[in-house]
């Protein structure tokens, strides 16, 4: 019987050969250091196993910013699998996830966007919708929409 297990580590190839161990073999996204952004040192520790996606957590911190991207995930894309399953940005523009995205897409790296949620203001929380119909938000909302449109 052929077992699912989802899962999203951070570090430990440990568990993911323990997930592994299971029979599983669906896809495992393996995050980096400081809360899922730092991928420097996969090259060290990368997992030697089929289905391993490595994912980045890009936000707007002066640490994330994007002279530190090459470093933390853009050389490793080149080598790995590489995707963001969360990024965004907190002030309803889209100077960040512009420049984010360009530079996913430069590196054909995978990206969804965070978060799909409706609640308060969309200027203090990353949101993509202004309610559950799924209308974009002005900013980062309606830039994420018509990035995903531009792709079909």
């Amino acid at each position: 019987m052929r077992k699912n297990v989802d899962i999203c580590q951070r570090g430990h190839a440990g568990d993911v050969n323990t997930v592994r161990n299971t029979g599983a073999t669906n896809l495992v996204l393996v995050a980096g250091m400081d809360w899922g952004f730092n991928l420097s040192l996969i090259g060290t520790y990368q997992y030697h196993r089929l289905n391993i996606v490595y994912d980045t957590h890009p936000y707007p911190y002066v640490e994330k910013l994007p002279p530190n991207w090459d470093a933390a995930f853009g050389n490793i894309s080149k080598i790995y699998p590489v995707m963001s399953a969360e990024s965004g940005e907190y002030d309803c523009g889209t100077g960040y996830m512009s420049q984010l995205l360009s530079y996913f897409d430069a590196h054909h790296m995978g990206w969804l966007a965070w978060a799909w949620v409706a609640q308060g203001s969309p200027c203090g929380y990353p949101q993509l919708v202004q309610d559950y119909r799924g209308t974009p938000v002005p900013g980062m909302g309606q830039l994420v929409y018509t990035r995903l449109r531009g792709y079909v």
